[in-house]
């Protein structure tokens, strides 16, 4: 509490009561910890040092602590070198409140030094000393928010994804409640997607969504698990996310994501006639799309040129490049019109799009399908861009919504 003298009148009577070589170990002790408070650092520094080579062992483990901590202070001792020395000090005494006091420095060091979960594990057993007490809260307050940090805060960035997942299953029960902990839970996803770790992702989405998700937060992280088992190919477990995490009352564009990630995997089932029956009666821009990928996978070339007839404009927008998407849907479009031999449509095509189609990455593409080649080779050309899922766009552009 800050009062010296008053601790300097209680030792200076232990001193008078013929004190036993444990007891003066103590003492001298104390008086270096008086000595510090009243910034004779360098004295406090010579009588700890003699204290360290008593053989008392809780007075030799206290002033073993307490040098090092001065010489952290003055920035004269590596960390590396610290932690080693409070290791060492684990097995030198234990027990009481200076362990409590030597896991939690240690735990800082550790995080410090950004070996996370050696810092974690030192913080959960300096806790585990004080379960009921302030101390305990403050040291498990002090773990939340440092796993909070790893997952949304800068420290994300330096730790690797496999790290990241192994921290979070072995003191997942410091995920934060309410929307934050699910922000760090899907952030978390993300990162394993990023490095193709598809299956982990799974996992924490999956669990996320049987243990902590209602309603339509339920719903769109059933969404993001959807889209993660169709990016590993797994259709069926994509259509076991879609109906574990079914809820009521969502927004109508959630409904129609989800409807169309249903299809997405009945489709890569070849469960196709399912497929279009889910699509039912939607003819948004989306829905056509989609329902043109499934006839793609049936080959079914003329029902193909008409759908993308009604998606793709007649001619291109005046005001603006086009859109990637919009591109790709011209290239469909001349491939259905080569295979089913419309060589009019492709000619119409060639033209209205020609200026447009040249400003983008699909310019020699359409450029092969459109102009003067052979019949035949145009058809080779068109039959080997068949043979490309279409579904492997719709991927793309999802991971990078993942991302």
């Amino acid at each position: 509490i800050d009062d010296p003298q008053g601790a300097d009148r209680y030792l200076e009577q232990a001193r008078q009561d013929n004190p036993n070589h444990a007891e003066e170990a103590r003492i001298a002790f104390l008086v270096g910890r008086r000595l510090q408070l009243e910034g004779e650092v360098e004295t406090a520094k010579t009588l700890w040092e003699r204290v360290a080579k008593s053989t008392h062992p809780p007075s030799r483990a206290r002033a073993r602590l307490a040098l090092l901590d001065l010489t952290l202070e003055s920035g004269s001792l590596e960390m590396a070198e610290a932690i080693a020395e409070l290791e060492r000090l684990r097995f030198e005494w234990r027990g009481d409140q200076f362990e409590y006091a030597l896991l939690q420095r240690l735990g800082d060091l550790y995080i410090a030094g950004q070996r996370y979960r050696d810092g974690l594990v030192a913080l959960r057993q300096a806790a585990s000393h004080f379960p009921n007490s302030e101390r305990s809260q403050t040291v498990t307050q002090r773990m939340s928010d440092v796993f909070t940090a790893l997952y949304l805060g800068n420290a994300s960035a330096q730790l690797p994804p496999l790290s990241a997942l192994a921290i979070y299953q072995e003191f997942k029960e410091l995920t934060p409640a309410g929307a934050r902990g699910d922000e760090l839970v899907t952030r978390l996803a993300d990162r394993l997607v990023d490095v193709d770790l598809l299956d982990r992702a799974a996992e924490v989405l999956e669990s996320q969504i049987q243990y902590r998700l209602q309603g339509p937060e339920k719903a769109r992280v059933g969404v993001r698990l959807a889209v993660v088992r169709l990016l590993d190919q797994k259709p069926a477990k994509a259509l076991h996310a879609l109906t574990m995490s079914e809820a009521p009352n969502l927004p109508d564009e959630m409904v129609r994501e989800r409807r169309h990630l249903h299809v997405r995997a009945l489709a890569a089932l070849d469960r196709s006639e399912e497929a279009l029956a889910v699509l039912g009666a939607d003819n948004s821009p989306a829905a056509l799309r989609l329902r043109t990928e499934v006839l793609w996978g049936q080959q079914n070339w003329a029902a193909v040129a008409v759908l993308l007839g009604q998606v793709v404009p007649e001619t291109p927008p005046a005001e603006r490049p086009l859109t990637e998407i919009e591109a790709e849907d011209v290239i469909s479009l001349a491939v259905a019109l080569t295979m089913i031999d419309d060589r009019g449509g492709l000619l119409r095509l060639g033209t209205n799009y020609k200026e447009a189609m040249v400003q983008g990455p699909n310019r020699e593409t359409f450029t092969l399908l459109v102009g003067d080649l052979e019949p035949g080779r145009v058809k080779t050309i068109a039959e080997e861009l068949a043979q490309v899922e279409q579904v492997e766009a719709f991927l793309a552009n999802y991971r990078k919504r993942l991302q």
